[in-house]
């Protein structure tokens, strides 16, 4: 929908930018399909390359908006499947250059219970399973689990990759918001109909 608007916008400008040229538009010719022609008088009197340059600047200026930052639409804070393991986290989803990227910026759990085998009760969680022995002791709060995602253009968020801290392990994945609003994040190896499917639902920002 937002092609063919971007096109229909564009026609509509040129359309208008000859209808404000007050005497040379007096010649124009409007065909019954709805577009027009210009009599071989009028393209002599001078429309001329210059005035059909300014015209196309027009067009191109009007058009790109309908278009641009689709891809933003990802932006914002989401919450994982509450029944995944580890807690209820919070991702950030933000923007680097042309890319995106998450990182969790709320837990349910954020501390050590006295449950937990591998760390000491009261203290901050951290990447325990990783497996570089260097960053097993970096705080899960802050840890950045989606990296580097590319928007294709249309609806998908794709050749990005995720973080499980619940075995150490980065797997490929793409993203894509579904017809309820739901976050799709797909983790997968190799091809994506050999991964797993988890929905997150946006967080706004009074909750």
């Amino acid at each position: 929908m937002a092609a063919a608007g971007t096109w229909i916008n564009a026609r509509f400008t040129l359309q208008m930018y000859y209808a404000i040229r007050s005497e040379e538009c007096a010649e124009l010719v409007i065909r019954g399909d709805g577009g027009y022609h210009r009599p071989a008088n009028l393209v002599k009197g001078g429309l001329g390359m210059k005035r059909l340059f300014a015209a196309l600047i027009i067009v191109f200026f009007t058009a790109v908006p309908l278009s641009a930052g689709d891809g933003d639409s990802i932006l914002g804070v989401w919450a994982t499947d509450p029944d995944g393991d580890g807690g209820q986290a919070r991702i950030e989803i933000y923007a680097v250059g042309d890319l995106y990227s998450g990182k969790i910026v709320w837990l349910e759990e954020p501390l050590y219970t006295a449950a937990d085998e591998d760390g000491e009760e009261g203290q901050p969680k951290v990447d325990k399973n990783n497996p570089d022995p260097a960053q097993q002791s970096r705080p899960i709060m802050g840890l950045e689990l989606l990296k580097g995602f590319k928007f294709d253009g249309k609806s998908t968020w794709k050749k990005g990759t995720i973080y499980d801290p619940d075995n150490g392990k980065t797997y490929k994945c793409k993203v894509r918001i579904g017809e309820d609003g739901e976050l799709n994040v797909r983790g997968f190896i190799g091809v994506s109909m050999l991964g797993r499917t988890s929905l997150w639902t946006r967080v706004e920002a009074d909750d």
